[in-house]
């Protein structure tokens, strides 16, 4: 039901752009954007997310042994980047597609255990998000002022992909000391969908045919791991926000 009332949106963004078209010439841009991925907070995700299930046994430690342990799920905020192609449909509507990418790779430790030496029990925990969006937005003002906000929103093909790896202990026999410890690669990946909202302003420059600006995006979209692969939880939560600066060129 969620996505078909965003579908909804989509096509009533698509029907407002009609009269425009009429008495307007077509325009397309190419864009690209650099920015932020912030994943949800822990209140926002799913229930049985992954990431978030794995805090109850694993401390992150984004910045090596014995830095910042303990942290949480902002440990998890990374890079993004990404490019675009817009249709312009008369004066007040864009439709078009984009990609963007984001990963981030993080070290952890169990919290309550240790090697028989007393060292830490290390992992690896690796995730790589790359939507690809089909959206649509709308210019209140119009979009060749000075100023030009938007709103869209749209739906996010997620290409995604999840890997443990690294030592870990075998808790099938809780009644065996000490409990075994073994090394292994536990991954995943898949392709899901997701809706998104937007909002944004762009600021033209030299005859309307450059623009720069910046962007925020919401986005859900909720991955089913493969229970064979045993992870702590078969759930990846791939929302997040997005925050880019953004540069376009009209032709």
């Amino acid at each position: 039901m969620k996505r078909l009332t965003w579908a909804g949106v989509l096509t009533t963004l698509a029907l407002m752009a009609a009269p425009s078209v009429a008495s307007a010439q077509i325009d397309q841009l190419i864009g690209f954007n650099a920015g932020g991925f912030f994943p949800l907070t822990e209140s926002r995700r799913s229930n049985g997310d992954v990431l978030l299930t794995n805090l109850d046994t694993f401390s992150l430690d984004p910045a090596g042994p014995g830095d910042d342990i303990g942290r949480g799920l902002e440990a998890w905020r990374g890079g993004q980047f990404g490019g675009e192609y817009l249709l312009g449909l008369g004066d007040w509507v864009e439709a078009g597609v984009g990609i963007s990418y984001y990963q981030r790779e993080l070290p952890s430790q169990y919290r309550d255990f240790t090697n028989p030496d007393n060292s830490e029990i290390m992992q690896r925990t690796k995730l790589r998000i790359v939507p690809v969006t089909a959206s649509a937005r709308w210019f209140p003002t119009g979009r060749t002022t000075p100023v030009q906000a938007y709103v869209g929103a749209g739906v996010n093909f997620y290409k995604w992909k999840y890997t443990e790896d690294g030592n870990f202990i075998d808790f099938t026999n809780p009644n065996a000391s000490p409990l075994p410890i073994f090394s292994g690669t536990f991954e995943d990946s898949g392709t899901t969908v997701g809706p998104v909202f937007l909002a944004g302003v762009r600021f033209p420059f030299s005859h309307n045919h450059f623009l720069v600006g910046g962007e925020y995006r919401y986005q859900w979209g909720t991955a089913d791991l493969d229970p064979g692969q045993n992870f702590a939880s078969n759930k990846l939560d791939l929302g997040g926000q997005t925050f880019v600066a953004t540069f376009h060129v009209r032709f």
